[in-house]
C-alpha cells in the first residue's frame, strides 16, 4: 500500500466548509477534522442577512415571526438560501426575495411601520427596497452579506 497525499474540494455554493479526512484501508473516508462549522461557511451569511433586517426592522422580529407562522418562516428562509446559492452568477443584477404576507403584517403589528417605508427610511435606500411582496437588493448589497464568509 502507498502512502500519498490528495486534495480535493467539493464546491455545492457560495461559501466554504473545511475538513480533514482520510482514506482507510478499504477505499472509504473517515473524518478527522469535523467541518468547521466557523464563519467560512454558510451560517455566517444567514446571520448577517437577519441581522440586517433586524437592524431595519427591530430586534426579534424574525423570532416573533417564527413562533407565530412557522411554514411561512420557513419558506422565507428556503427562498433566502435559494437566493443565497444563486446570487453568484456573473449576470445577475438584483436579488429579489419573496416575503410571505404574514410577515408584512406581523412587521406592521409590532414594529407599527410599513416595510416598503421602513426600507425608504433606512440607510441602504437605494440598495435595498420593498415593493410587491418582495425585497429587491442591488447585488453589491446583497454580497455584504458574505464579507464574514471566505
Amino acid at each position: 500500500m502507498y502512502n500519498y497525499i490528495c486534495h480535493f474540494i467539493v464546491y455545492k455554493g457560495g461559501t466554504v466548509d473545511i475538513t480533514v479526512q482520510k482514506q482507510n484501508d478499504d477505499g472509504t473516508l473517515k473524518e478527522v477534522v469535523p467541518v468547521t462549522g466557523g464563519p467560512e461557511g454558510g451560517t455566517s451569511v444567514d446571520r448577517a442577512f437577519k441581522l440586517f433586517l433586524e437592524s431595519i426592522l427591530g430586534k426579534g422580529i424574525l423570532e416573533a415571526f417564527k413562533n407565530a407562522y412557522i411554514e411561512d418562516y420557513l419558506f422565507f428562509i428556503r427562498e433566502f438560501e435559494f437566493k443565497k446559492r444563486s446570487s453568484c452568477h456573473p449576470l445577475i443584477r438584483k436579488i429579489r426575495i419573496r416575503i410571505p404576507l404574514q410577515f408584512e403584517s406581523l412587521v406592521e403589528e409590532i414594529c407599527g411601520i410599513n416595510i416598503s417605508k421602513a426600507f425608504q427610511n433606512s440607510q441602504c435606500n437605494g440598495t435595498v427596497s420593498y415593493k410587491r411582496n418582495k425585497l429587491h437588493f442591488e447585488r453589491s448589497k446583497f454580497k455584504e452579506f458574505f464579507k464574514e464568509a471566505v
